[in-house]
């Protein structure tokens, strides 16, 4: 058998991409799910901080569900990381 008769040789195969949805995505961040089980310990805060924490929850989750139409999911985040900067300022 010649050259030009032979097969070209075979490309190795690549594994198949699971397009499954993990429970925690490449970049580390927990999936939904497990971040709402470890808001949990809202509920043990003072009233006044357990309170808007909940509507918070409830309002992020709302405007999630509904695609971030209203505002963009990144001007939260902002927001959410200047409260925790906040949180951990020095007086």
């Amino acid at each position: 058998m010649s050259d030009s008769d032979a097969e070209p040789p075979k490309k190795k195969e690549q594994p198949k991409k699971n397009k499954a949805k993990h429970s925690e995505p490449c970049d580390g961040i927990p999936s939904a799910g497990e971040l709402l089980m470890s808001l949990k310990e809202v509920s043990h805060f003072p009233a006044d901080l357990a309170e808007p924490l909940e509507l918070l929850k409830v309002a992020i989750l709302s405007h999630k569900l509904g695609g971030w139409k209203s505002l963009p999911a990144e001007q939260v985040c902002r927001s959410l990381d200047a409260l925790k900067m906040l949180t951990v300022a020095e007086d």
